[in-house]
């Protein structure tokens, strides 16, 4: 079922401007009814504006204080321990996150920083650079090995 643009707001929690600006910029696409009204596909408006990860999973973890007033303070209690619980969770969630990341950057600076290039010793080119690039050697093109070319000499008449 499609929102309207308030409803999009609402569900993203952003502004209408924001929803508007989406829309102009191309961030966001809407369909426009034939009476000019405009609606957002819920999927479009999570691929836009996607929702805060963790946070739906936090909500869910945290009961709901009574409506009434039955052993309020028992269940203050087990609401405090709940929390603290799941302070701990995320402390330690953080923690082995942070573990990674430097694992990674160390990784990452150490192909970086290092020659990654097999060990092999480079051996000298085995022909001049004047060798490898003209079609004729020179030692051809002066004659040979250092003696001199027989031309062929012209007939006298």
């Amino acid at each position: 079922m499609f929102m309207t643009i308030e409803q999009a707001t609402q569900h993203a929690s952003v502004s209408r401007s924001t929803i508007n600006r989406a829309i102009k910029s191309g961030k966001l696409s809407i369909t426009t009814l034939t009476n000019g009204q405009r609606r957002i596909d819920p999927a479009e408006l999570d691929r836009a504006f996607p929702p805060e990860r963790g946070h739906e999973k936090i909500q869910h973890m945290i009961p709901l204080a009574p409506t009434h007033d039955t052993s309020s303070y028992q269940m203050s209690d087990d609401l405090i321990r709940s929390l603290r619980d799941q302070i701990e969770i995320l402390k330690q969630n953080l923690e082995d996150a942070k573990a990674r990341e430097k694992i990674h950057l160390d990784l990452l600076q150490t192909k970086l920083i290092t020659d990654q290039r097999p060990n092999q010793p480079i051996e000298p080119p085995k022909e001049t650079i004047e060798e490898q690039l003209l079609p004729v050697k020179i030692s051809e093109k002066k004659g040979g090995k250092g003696k001199k070319s027989k031309g062929k000499k012209k007939k006298k008449k």
